[in-house]
C-alpha cells in the first residue's frame, strides 16, 4: 500500500499505524491467532472432501480463493469485536501479521513438499528449460514490469524501484495451474517444466528485490558483485551443506 500510494518514501519515514508485533499485539497475545488457523484447517479438509466426491470438476485452488475473499467480506461488514470477540481478534491477528514471519514460516515448507514431490529423472532432463524461464525469465519479466511503471504510470517511480516492484511481480506462483494440469492429464514434462520453475523464481525474484530495493531505500552501499554472491553462491553453498548433512 505505501508503494502505491504516491511518490515513493523511505519506509522508516512513514508512521505505521498497524500493530507493531504482528499477532502479539492483538490483545490476546498468541493464543487468539489458533482459532482462525483451526477453523482454517477444518474448512480446507472439508472443501478438499467435497470438491473430489461431490464435485470433481471444480478446481480445488481457486475454491479455497473465493472461500478466503467471503471470509474477508464477513469480517469487514459482518462480525464485529463486540458480537464475535474471539473469532474477530483471531482473523484481525492473521491479517497483521509480519510478512517476513510468514514468508518465512511457509514459503521453505512449500519449497521443501514441492521438491520432495520431485521425479529425479525427469526432473534432470527439464532442468535446463526451468533454468531459463526461472533466471533470464524473472530478469526480463522484471524489467518489462518496471518499464511499464516507469513510462506508463503517473507515480514517477525510480529505476531501481520500478525494478524492485517488477520482481515481485515476477515470481509466479501456478499451484493452480499445476493442479489443473494433474486433473486434466497433461504431459508430465509441461507439468515439470511449469512446477520446477515456480520453485526456482522465487530465488531469483528474492535476488534482484534485495538488489534494487536496498538501493532504492539507500540501505545498500557495497558492491552489487559482493551482495550476489553472497545471496546465490550462499543460498547454493547452504543447501548443498545442508542435504550432504541429510544424507549422511
Amino acid at each position: 500500500r505505501r508503494l502505491l500510494a504516491g511518490p515513493f518514501v523511505a519506509p522508516s519515514t512513514v508512521p505505521s499505524t498497524a500493530p507493531s508485533t504482528g499477532m502479539a499485539a492483538c490483545g490476546h497475545e498468541g493464543g487468539s491467532a489458533i482459532l482462525a488457523l483451526s477453523l482454517g484447517i477444518l474448512v480446507g479438509a472439508a472443501i478438499t472432501h467435497v470438491c473430489s466426491r461431490y464435485m470433481p470438476g471444480v478446481p480445488y485452488t481457486p475454491t479455497l480463493l473465493l472461500v478466503g475473499v467471503l471470509v474477508a467480506t464477513l469480517k469487514r461488514f459482518v462480525l464485529t469485536a463486540e458480537g464475535s470477540p474471539h473469532l474477530y481478534a483471531s482473523l484481525d491477528a492473521w491479517e497483521h501479521i509480519d510478512g517476513h514471519l510468514l514468508l518465512r514460516i511457509f514459503l521453505p515448507a512449500l519449497l521443501f513438499n514441492d521438491a520432495m514431490q520431485l521425479e529425479w529423472h525427469r526432473t534432470y532432463r527439464c532442468l535446463s528449460q526451468c533454468l531459463v524461464l526461472a533466471v533470464p525469465g524473472v530478469l526480463i519479466s522484471a524489467a518489462l514490469t518496471a518499464c511499464y511503471v516507469r513510462w506508463l504510470l503517473p507515480y514517477e517511480w525510480p529505476w531501481d524501484l520500478a525494478l524492485a516492484f517488477g520482481s515481485v511481480l515476477a515470481a509466479t506462483d501456478p499451484v493452480a495451474v499445476v493442479a489443473l494440469l494433474n486433473d486434466l492429464g497433461a504431459s508430465p514434462v509441461l507439468t515439470m517444466v511449469i512446477a520446477g520453475e515456480s520453485m526456482l523464481n522465487d530465488g531469483s525474484a528474492i535476488v534482484v528485490w534485495e538488489l534494487f530495493f536496498g538501493m532504492a531505500v539507500g540501505a545498500f552501499s557495497g558492491s552489487p558483485v559482493a551482495l550476489l554472491s553472497r545471496l546465490v553462491l550462499g543460498a547454493v553453498l547452504s543447501g548443498v551443506a545442508f542435504g550432504s548433512a541429510m544424507l549422511y
